[in-house]
């Protein structure tokens, strides 16, 4: 599966691309167009961006890279799925704040970490080790879920 770096204007496609389950860093306002390239080269990073100054630089050093032009988010998951390969049984598998790989938690650890009625509901639990934000199947799952879904569909067609 493919690693991947987002520059500055791509905040929502990182977050979502960990949510399928690729290694993807967010540049935001940390990482210079210097710095994304230098990460992409050193790491085997494709470059997702919309600066098509970014696009030449990256093309002129053969690093790889995706010119996403589209403001629709669901627009932008679909281009770069139809260029990377991905692994579905990756599927939330990162923590969409930091990027790290979740570890599943014994549901009798985090009775202090949820809230009560979460925890009385669930009985699966995921924490990011970096910075121990907590994961579970809630109602939000299920819509994301279908979200993937009709990601699919737009990619295969």
């Amino acid at each position: 599966m493919h690693k991947l770096v987002c520059d500055g204007m791509f905040g929502s496609l990182a977050k979502w691309m960990r949510f399928l389950g690729f290694d993807c860093l967010y540049a935001g306002c940390v990482l210079s167009d210097d710095d994304i390239v230098i990460k992409a080269q050193s790491e085997s990073r494709v470059v997702i961006t919309r600066d098509k100054l970014l696009v030449r630089r990256c093309g002129s050093l053969g690093v790889e890279v995706i010119l996403v032009e589209s403001d629709v988010l669901e627009d932008q998951i679909v281009a770069v799925l139809k260029r990377c390969k991905w692994d579905e049984d990756a599927l939330f598998s990162r923590c969409s704040v930091c990027n790290a790989m979740l570890v599943e938690v014994d549901k009798q650890k985090v009775w202090n970490r949820v809230p009560v009625k979460v925890f009385e509901s669930h009985d699966v639990f995921w924490k990011c080790p970096v910075c121990l934000r907590m994961y579970w199947m809630g109602t939000h799952y299920e819509q994301m879920k279908k979200t993937v879904d009709e990601l699919k569909k737009a990619v295969s067609s």
